[in-house]
């Protein structure tokens, strides 16, 4: 039972991202020591709006395209009726609503319509925006980053210089992983940003978000003195990743690949630098 709800809401395709979360909600205060119970609620409201986000997109995707996603699946099977899915799609969305009006603010409630109307607009039938290239890798970029952002207003009125920060690397990481994302996909998918540039342009683009990623992290490097070691990891990160892709090629696994990017590592840091008040 366990094991069928975390497949239909896809906590193992969104777990990882939870470190948006944990930065958003350490970016100013260190809400963990501060007000244990409001960091517990912020994680949560993020597993809501992740689960929401996964599970509506795959029962758009079977509905749309018949993609056999676990949820189409178990629609095939008429183990589930299209309207149930939809109504277990929802869940996690109304106990969102529950975690809002607890801490409730205005620019949190801005950034979290923001990312519903984000997310029905990508992957909802007759709509579906995330079927446009580019316009799709814009929309990827724009749902995590709002993750990010969401987390930090639940506690949070006003935007600090280190949350631009992890807001302008968490573009640049989103737009990798997505660009890797649909190289790996690139065969089964109709419409992408990579299917429509192709391969090698696309292998060219990741090369090239790696070295503006790293030229934007000695811009901060310089500029800002207060972020001199956010920045210093956010340049050795992305050069690492330039360099190793250079030395794949376009046979190379890429759905291995997203999972070697070193974000999970790079995130980490940010999160024990936030920790440590630096």
């Amino acid at each position: 039972m366990l094991k069928d709800i975390l497949n239909f809401y896809r906590m193992n395709s969104w777990i990882k991202s939870l470190g948006l979360c944990l930065l958003g909600l350490t970016a100013k205060e260190i809400v963990i020591l501060s007000n244990p119970l409001l960091f517990v609620l912020g994680v949560v409201q993020a597993c809501f709006l992740f689960s929401f986000m996964y599970s509506f997109h795959d029962l758009s995707d079977y509905i749309s395209e018949k993609r056999g996603h676990f949820i189409g699946n178990l629609i095939k099977k008429s183990i589930l009726s299209k309207k149930l899915a939809f109504v277990f799609s929802m869940v996690p969305l109304i106990l969102s609503i529950v975690i809002l009006i607890s801490n409730f603010s205005l620019n949190y409630l801005i950034v979290y319509l923001t990312f519903i109307i984000a997310v029905i607009l990508y992957a909802a039938p007759k709509i579906r925006l995330g079927d446009i290239p580019i316009v799709d890798v814009v929309f990827n970029i724009l749902m995590f980053s709002l993750i990010l952002l969401q987390s930090y207003f639940f506690v949070n009125d006003l935007i600090n210089q280190k949350m631009l920060f992890f807001l302008i690397w968490t573009i640049f990481y989103i737009f990798s992983l997505e660009i890797i994302h649909q190289i790996s996909h690139f065969k089964e998918d109709k419409r992408s940003t990579a299917k429509f540039l192709g391969l090698k342009k696309s292998m060219d683009l990741l090369k090239m978000s790696f070295l503006i990623s790293a030229t934007f992290g000695v811009f901060i490097f310089i500029s800002s003195p207060s972020l001199m070691i956010y920045s210093l990891i956010m340049i050795i990160g992305s050069f690492i990743r330039f360099f190793y892709i250079l030395r794949i090629n376009q046979k190379a696994d890429f759905g291995r690949l997203r999972n070697r990017l070193g974000g999970i590592l790079e995130g980490s840091l940010y999160f024990i630098l936030n920790i440590l008040g630096l």
